[in-house]
């Protein structure tokens, strides 16, 4: 069995020569569109929070 590997060669974690399963992503991202994600949703959240306290501040004048 040249494939497998013997169970006295692994270490406790198992297979120690593999890069961990993020690795790979994490030198290969770009950071910019979540950053313009997380922007855009600023730029609509808040404003829509703000009209939304004035429209029920407004609407409890009127009762």
């Amino acid at each position: 069995m040249e494939g497998a590997r013997e169970p006295r060669r692994l270490g406790w974690r198992g297979n120690e020569d593999r890069p961990a399963p993020g690795a790979d992503a994490q030198q290969n991202t770009n950071a910019t569109p979540l950053i313009m994600a997380a922007i855009l949703y600023l730029i609509v959240t808040i404003p829509l929070t703000r009209f939304s306290a004035w429209l029920e501040r407004r609407m409890a004048k009127q009762r």
